[in-house]
């Protein structure tokens, strides 16, 4: 067991998790199964090559970089419940212990990681987009739905300008769907990036808003305080100029005039994407990934379990706090200090 302890936040459970499921499953030039630890930093690092989601602001034991397994343990349910959070470090690694649960995760001291960091920080700037709350709801409940979700890497394309919108289309043909996101904007010149949608919806879950991209064609970046979600970009496509389909789900979406800059070229066919095909739906005959939907559902309610666990931990320390308050001044009142002496 490592010599000391120190208290860890509950968030690092989320980004143990959430960074593991980055992790590539197999290794080529770097040793991409693994995590980086960085323990300066405060940082927790998982990629695959094609995305990397950097999670910060902890407090970590290591002085220096560990690379560890990434392992699918820190989303159980069971941990949950589980008010305390520890770490600590042994000569092999890293220990983590939460109740009567303890993980040790050893080091690859000869571990080749890629600079994430560095490759965050050429990416970053440039055209930026923040997405809207709402528009945000919208794309997360909407964007397995919409066509082209069972093709090769799920495109849809974003238009970070004025005013925003996103576009999406099946390869078979068909009327896209293309939807003006009323809520939010961008700052920069005018640019169109094609993506997998499901870092898209990823990127979102996780709670990212803001995006941005130095160069058009290059990685987009998304930040959120100090976490940040990096993801390649598709080779754009090119689009015909049929009228698209208006979602009815938002009564702003328009069709796409013959003027909206949405020309793309050829799919770059080395892009491989991060999950199988989604299934389609035989309920109403559109593309629709199970899989994605119960991993979104379980994280919504993986933190709600996890913010009510605190609430309630919060509640229970006022209490003591209000208990020992009161009986400390019943003691004073008891010793009648105000009376002459």
């Amino acid at each position: 067991l490592p010599e000391k302890w120190a208290p860890a936040e509950r968030s690092l459970l989320n980004a143990l998790h959430e960074a593991g499921r980055c992790a590539a499953g197999e290794n080529g030039r770097y040793d991409l199964t693994r995590l980086q630890i960085r323990g300066q930093a405060g940082q927790i690092i998982g990629t695959d090559g094609r995305q990397a989601l950097v999670m910060g602001g902890f407090r970590l034991p290591a002085a220096g970089d560990l690379h560890v397994p990434a392992v699918p343990l820190f989303g159980m349910k069971e941990w949950a419940g589980e008010p305390a959070v520890q770490v600590g470090l042994t000569p092999e690694g890293l220990c983590v212990r939460l109740g009567d649960w303890l993980v040790w995760l050893a080091d690859a001291k000869e571990a080749r990681f890629p600079d994430v960091a560095g490759v965050i920080k050429r990416h970053a700037g440039g055209t930026k987009l923040r997405i809207g709350d709402d528009d945000a709801a919208l794309l997360l409940s909407s964007l397995p739905k919409w066509p082209g979700a069972g093709d090769d890497h799920s495109p849809v394309t974003l238009l970070a300008g004025e005013p925003c919108r996103v576009r999406a289309r099946s390869a078979e043909g068909g009327r896209p769907v293309d939807i003006r996101l009323a809520g939010s904007s961008h700052a920069g010149s005018a640019t169109l990036w094609t993506m997998d949608r499901r870092y898209l919806h990823r990127a979102l879950l996780l709670g990212f808003r803001e995006f941005s991209a130095r160069k058009s064609g290059e990685s987009v970046v998304a930040a959120r305080g100090p976490h940040y979600y990096l993801f390649a970009l598709l080779a754009p496509d090119p689009l015909d100029d049929a009228p698209a389909a208006v979602a009815p789900a938002r009564p702003e979406a328009a069709a796409v005039s013959p003027d909206t800059p949405f020309a793309r070229s050829p799919r770059s066919s080395s892009m491989k994407p991060p999950d199988p095909h989604p299934a389609p739906d035989p309920a109403d005959g559109d593309s629709f990934d199970p899989l994605t939907e119960a991993e979104a559902l379980r994280a919504m309610l993986g933190e709600a379990l996890a913010r009510s666990s605190r609430l309630v931990a919060a509640m229970k320390n006022h209490r003591r706090q209000r208990k020992a308050i009161e009986s400390a001044w019943s003691s004073l009142r008891q010793l009648n200090l105000g009376a002459g002496g």
